[in-house]
């Protein structure tokens, strides 16, 4: 199946129209490389927001290529909760979900 590219600029747009009304709210964009396969570039853009007393909630954006010549093309997008994360020192609680889709050809 194959994505255009455009569905990351959309990922990108609409997090930057909901960071206007955004004020008890986070978002994060983060760029990086794999720590198993340097060659590998991740991109995530994430929403946060505190849902309901100790309860938040994160949206997220996932782009993984594997290096500037190939074909193959990860997508991803989830959805997680946390209970008591609120920036005080010690533990919580945390689950999610997570999908994703390829564009390209294996390389394996």
């Amino acid at each position: 199946m194959r994505f255009p590219r455009i569905g990351l600029t959309i990922l990108t747009v609409a997090g930057t129209v909901v960071a206007a009304g955004a004020q008890a709210q986070g978002i994060a964009f983060e760029a990086g490389r794999v720590i198993a396969d340097p060659d590998w570039s991740v991109y995530r853009l994430s929403y946060t927001q505190r849902l309901l007393g100790p309860l938040g909630g994160t949206l997220y954006g996932t782009y993984l290529r594997p290096r500037p010549t190939s074909d193959l093309d990860l997508y991803g997008v989830g959805a997680s909760l946390t209970l008591f994360q609120g920036g005080d020192p010690g533990p919580y609680f945390m689950g999610g979900v997570e999908g994703g889709a390829t564009s390209g050809v294996s390389e394996a």
